[in-house]
């Protein structure tokens, strides 16, 4: 198997992972919050998300430049990625 296969499967098992463990966790969280408070808890995780679109695609594209650079073994030009990635992160986080 490929390692873009294997990764892949990987990737669409744990959304799969997560959305199983999702629905098997409602239930509970709705019996134990009652409706008004599991409403207040669905909006947290809906801002949240809605949080997340301001990445402007900087996680994907980090994760893109340290994959490309691990295999080389030059860990001055990791950490200074890494470093880059975190400022711009920082600077968006604070804008």
């Amino acid at each position: 198997m490929t390692p873009l296969r294997r990764n892949a499967i990987a990737n669409i098992l744990g959304r799969v992972g997560t959305a199983t463990l999702w629905i098997a966790v409602t239930p509970h969280v709705l019996a134990k919050l009652g409706a008004e408070r599991f409403g207040i808890w669905s909006l947290f995780f809906a801002f949240n998300t809605y949080l997340l679109s301001f990445d402007l695609g900087v996680g994907g594209t980090l994760m893109r430049f340290l994959a490309a650079q691990r295999p080389t073994g030059d860990r001055p030009a990791l950490m200074r990625t890494l470093r880059w990635g975190l400022v711009v992160a920082l600077g968006l986080g604070l804008i």
